[in-house]
């Protein structure tokens, strides 16, 4: 999980020294990738973390179709 954690979010670069801040933002790194995975797992996508990242950063509707498909397993 560490190295995920360090290759789509530079976790190892990250200079915040508030133990609490550094715990929350691990949950919603660790929280975000999970996310994908479901995604990928829902979708059978074989396109990579940092792809499906990436359209989510540039496109709100993909951001939602991950939450939303994911909502749609549990169901």
């Amino acid at each position: 999980m560490h190295g995920l954690l360090d290759a789509h979010f530079g976790e190892d670069f990250c200079r915040i020294e508030d133990a609490n801040v550094q715990q929350n933002l691990n949950i919603v790194r660790k929280t975000a990738l999970n996310l994908i995975r479901d995604y990928k797992n829902v979708k059978n996508s074989k396109r990579a973390f940092s792809k499906i990242m990436m359209d989510c950063l540039l496109d709100a509707e993909n951001t939602l179709a991950i939450l939303t498909s994911c909502d749609n397993k549990s169901s």
